[in-house]
């Protein structure tokens, strides 16, 4: 292998990690054939002791001393420090230099202690100096880079005296050496690879092992969130069930106070309440509603520069006077910094903190500002209420959540404004942040991007052509069910409208045909029977009249987040149940316009 070849293996992260392995492994076999070389080094300075110099003997056995217990030091510290990545590499090339000095000492050895006049002797050294290549083989060559620093100042310096001593036995000695020096450079190749294999298919067991372990806390994880998820589920529908019942139950009550009431102030009272328990359950659908939206991605988010104290204006007309009746005093510090963000999102958490703060704030005040942190502005709402400690800091915002109201009274809220704060917080790439004081009171805070161009006041354009008039407009309707097919036939009837009013598809082909009085607009159910939905209705009836910009509005009922997805999915307009006549009226209006 050259250095260029050997250049671009490091360059692969694969092979970066293979070169790490084989050098910790080469300094885990150094123990052993170090003490090989200590005691070859001590045998030949024995034999040799009466037959060369002293002087040049021991400096010999000191160099290869001082050699080993260098290497030795240097394994300790490396086994001992367990150095990590690119740091082993360096040491790899400290062991190979030290190999290398090794193996020039050795080579020396070919000079100082090969004595032609004694066979015995040059025979013993050549036989000690093969033997040192064939036992560094086993713990050298899993790094060829190593075993060539030895092997070849070791075998050389032999093979070149071998060769150049003039006596053919010896010359034969030495090809025979030069052949054997080849063999065992390709031995250490095939070794190499051989423990390469073996490094690897551990690596890829140890990593099997990881991605299993890994695999199994994900499934472990997963598990749990499964049966939080469930129990969160189940507790979502059981406070879900009882919000739902409560108002529909006053109503129940308040119409059979209707039937037997007599006196014409009594009745009125009995209906404002009746309304009121009305107003009570479109609220939580409503809320359920938009939690739902948020779940299925339904929502729309609107990016663009505002100032906020135009959200502080549009904001405390709502809430002073609330906070009024409860002898709150409430303060927005405003700021005409502007921000970028979407300013209805930004509004409705607004909203909902202020909501919460004067729900749980008894006495004292409520305040709303702003803190400019570099880049960002941040926006608080601070209370003097009850507070909480930081272990109720995350289930605050899961649904139907209400630290101070487990008897579920519906005048301290539902429970739902901080849940669907969190979800806004996602779509806004925003957090919230929370720090509350027991019985002192609780500031809830999110940032926002400060916008440093130019904030143009939009005024808002008005419509010139309302239309408030729908008489004589033909108005097909498509619903499943019976009695909201009767109420929108009525409250249509009422306003002028013609109706026509079918249940199915099929009814639709059996009913209209082209030479029928041509639709102004269709208002349909968006899960019919048989599986139909709204969508399948419309895109029926504008094929029977040829027309593809009919108007068209779906009204639906359901809160699931997929079904919410498929509706939206059609392009029409989506009403969610309950409608009241009013935004009907207007979504009709908006939609004749056209």
């Amino acid at each position: 292998m050259n250095e260029i070849s050997y250049i671009n293996e490091l360059e692969h992260p694969g092979r970066i990690k293979l070169q790490i392995e084989r050098i910790r492994f080469l300094y885990h076999q150094a123990k052993t054939s170090l003490i090989g070389h200590l005691l070859s080094s001590v045998g030949v300075t024995y034999i040799f002791y009466d037959h060369v110099e002293k002087s040049i003997l021991w400096s010999w056995f000191a160099s290869i001393l001082f050699i080993t217990i260098t290497r030795q030091i240097s394994v300790f510290y490396f086994l001992k420090k367990q150095p990590q990545n690119n740091e082993v590499l360096k040491w790899g090339w400290f062991f190979t230099f030290m190999v290398f000095l090794t193996g020039c000492a050795w080579g020396a050895a070919s000079y100082i202690f090969l004595l032609f006049e004694h066979t015995q002797l040059t025979l013993f050294i050549i036989m000690v100096l093969t033997g040192m290549l064939v036992a560094s083989l086993a713990s050298l060559s899993v790094f060829m880079w190593a075993y060539y620093a030895f092997a070849l100042p070791t075998a050389l310096p032999l093979i070149h005296q071998l060769v150049t001593s003039g006596r053919l036995e010896l010359i034969v000695y030495g090809l025979m050496i030069t052949l054997f020096l080849f063999v065992q450079l390709g031995y250490a190749r095939v070794n190499q690879k051989t423990v390469d294999k073996s490094i690897i298919l551990r690596n890829e067991n140890l990593e099997l092992i990881e991605q299993l372990q890994r695999e199994k806390e994900n499934a472990e994880q997963l598990r749990k969130e499964a049966e939080a998820a469930n129990t969160a589920k189940t507790q979502f529908l059981a406070s879900a069930s009882h919000d739902l019942r409560q108002p529909l139950h006053a109503m129940g009550l308040f119409i059979d106070v209707l039937a037997e009431c007599s006196d014409e102030e009594e009745r009125k009272n009995v209906i404002e309440k009746i309304r009121k328990s009305g107003l009570a359950l479109e609220g939580l659908l409503e809320s359920l509603l938009d939690i739902s939206k948020l779940d299925a991605g339904a929502v729309s988010v609107n990016i663009e520069p505002f100032k906020l104290h135009s959200i502080f204006d549009e904001v405390i007309s709502e809430f002073e006077s609330i906070a009024k009746n409860k002898n709150l005093t409430i303060k927005f510090i405003y700021s005409n910094i502007a921000v970028i963000s979407d300013k209805n999102l930004v509004g409705r958490i607004l909203r909902n903190l202020i909501s919460n703060a004067i729900k749980y704030t008894e006495h004292g005040k409520i305040l709303i500002g702003c803190r400019r942190k570099g880049n960002n502005i941040s926006i608080c709402v601070c209370d003097t209420g009850s507070g909480f400690t930081k272990d109720k800091y995350k289930i605050i915002f899961t649904e139907f959540h209400q630290l101070e109201n487990p008897e579920r009274d519906r005048s301290k809220g539902l429970g739902l404004g901080l849940a669907i704060v969190k979800r806004i917080e996602k779509l806004l790439n925003t957090n919230i942040h929370v720090n509350s004081i027991p019985n002192k009171g609780s500031i809830f805070s999110f940032e926002l991007p400060v916008y440093h161009g130019v904030v143009k006041n939009l005024i808002p354009k008005k419509s010139n052509t309302i239309i408030n008039n729908f008489i004589g407009k033909h108005i097909v309707i498509i619903d499943d069910e019976e009695d909201i097919r009767k109420g929108l036939t009525s409250l249509l009837s009422s306003w002028g409208c013609r109706v026509t009013s079918l249940s199915s598809t099929e009814e639709i082909k059996t009913t209209l045909n082209k030479n029928s009085q041509h639709p102004d607009l269709i208002v349909a159910d968006y899960r019919l029977r048989d599986k139909e939905t709204g969508a399948d209705a419309i895109h029926e009836i504008k094929n029977i009249y040829s027309n593809t910009d009919l108007p068209a509005v779906i009204i639906t009922g359901d809160t699931a987040p997929e079904r919410i997805k498929e509706a939206k999915a059609s392009g029409y307009k989506i009403l969610h149940k309950p409608v009241s006549g009013g935004k009907l009226r207007a979504i009709l209006t908006s939609l004749l316009s056209i």
